[in-house]
């Protein structure tokens, strides 16, 4: 339906190592996003494994940080979600980029997917691979980073809209609660 852009992440095609968003490093941490760099106990450090799937598959957080970062317009993007790997890198790809996703499940019948594309005019789809759909497209907040659906209580689709400064906060508060360093 749509042709895959440029540079994007793609896991079928192998890995990409494209990352034109990172400013530098200061004091061995990203400056985008504070990430440690470099030295003793850097997550980017050769061989650290940030994912491994039921299937085996496997990716370090030095991968993960090269093929999320890609360099397109700010747009909308419906990333069509399985528990897969090419799900969650479409994840990370949409927040490390500054692109604002909807998370939807990929599994549900084209009708309902075409019906909500034609609603909210996301300027990319991610079904494995970022891909432009040619629409014109939402104004979107610039602090929106993600949007999670939940049924309401009319049970029609609404939207939860999340900063990155939400998802963020959420984090560490997990990670405290689960005394994660």
């Amino acid at each position: 339906m749509f042709g895959g852009i440029p540079g994007a992440p793609t896991l079928s095609s192998g890995k990409t190592y494209y990352n034109p968003h990172v400013s530098g490093y200061k004091d061995g941490k990203c400056i985008d996003c504070g990430m440690r760099a470099t030295g003793t106990g850097s997550v980017l450090s050769e061989g650290n494994i940030a994912v491994i799937t039921d299937k085996g598959e496997q990716m370090t957080y030095a991968e993960l940080d090269a093929i999320t970062r890609i360099d397109v317009p700010r747009g909308l993007v419906f990333c069509l979600c399985s528990n897969t790997l090419p799900s969650f890198v479409g994840y990370l790809t949409c927040l490390q980029s500054n692109l604002p996703v909807v998370m939807l499940d990929g599994s549900k019948p084209k009708e309902v997917i075409d019906a909500l594309v034609e609603a909210y005019q996301p300027e990319y789809i991610w079904d494995g691979e970022l891909k432009p759909t040619g629409l014109k497209g939402t104004l979107v907040n610039d602090e929106l980073a993600m949007c999670l659906t939940t049924s309401g209580s009319t049970g029609s689709p609404k939207f939860v809209r999340l900063s990155a400064q939400n998802i963020l906060s959420n984090a560490e508060s997990i990670a405290e609660y689960l005394h994660i360093d």
